[in-house]
């Protein structure tokens, strides 16, 4: 078991706090006069940060070993590879422009029009003021900490951060895209009413699958019905 040593630099990366509490009526006031306490002195004991720890990294161990999720990870690895994920909301009417805009924008990033340095720029600046906020929670803390633990990363995966996303460059960011975003291998994942946004994306000419929200396949994979009749004519004449 590999042990993880929390830069002591962490401390720093926090620049906000948020503090909430929820209790019944009648126990406000002593819920009022804790979250006082807390303000006045806050503490993190040491025994309480190696509890929760301990906690975390032994569901993390567990979850290593249990075949559910084994079956998830190499089912992933199988699926997609090196996963590269974009989310978006946008109003239902404008779902299949959404799409080709976003494609669009794939292609031509790894072609005609890489990435400007005035982007990487805003990309790099959100980025690296976003980061220290994150620590508000002891959650995310610990969660970081239990990916280094997991993955085996560097131990100032933290600390270290920000100097490493800040050292980017144009160049470097645009050799990333193009080595790792293949735009024939993408899949687009669209959630709402089916009935609503059916015919834009039919229109766009693309191969697609419907799926209930349990998951059941509606109608069958691209290409599944042309195997399927290969399968058959290939037994036929073998017969």
């Amino acid at each position: 078991m590999r042990s993880t040593t929390l830069p002591n630099s962490i401390a720093l990366l926090a620049l906000t706090t948020a503090l909430a509490a929820s209790s019944l009526r009648n126990n406000l006031e002593p819920t009022l006069d804790l979250l006082a306490a807390v303000l006045r002195e806050p503490t993190f004991p040491e025994s309480e940060w190696e509890l929760m720890r301990s906690r975390r990294l032994l569901e993390l161990m567990e979850n290593e070993e249990h075949p559910t999720q084994l079956c998830y990870r190499a089912m992933d690895r199988m699926l997609y590879g090196e996963e590269w994920l974009m989310v978006s909301s946008v109003d239902r009417d404008a779902t299949a422009d959404a799409v080709a805009e976003v494609l669009a924008e794939v292609r031509a990033v790894g072609t005609d029009r890489p990435v400007t340095a005035e982007e990487l720029d805003f990309a790099r600046s959100n980025r690296v003021h976003s980061y220290p906020a994150q620590f508000e929670q002891t959650g995310y803390l610990l969660g970081q900490v239990a990916s280094m633990w997991r993955y085996g990363l560097m131990e100032d995966w933290i600390s270290g951060r920000l100097t490493r996303l800040r050292a980017v460059t144009l160049e470097g960011a645009n050799a990333a895209l193009t080595r790792h975003l293949d735009p024939d291998a993408m899949v687009v994942v669209v959630v709402g009413d089916l009935s609503a946004v059916r015919d834009s994306l039919d229109a766009l000419g693309l191969p697609t699958v419907d799926i209930d929200r349990k998951g059941n396949l509606l109608t069958p994979m691209p290409g599944a019905e042309a195997e399927a009749e290969t399968e058959t004519e290939t037994e036929t004449e073998t017969d």
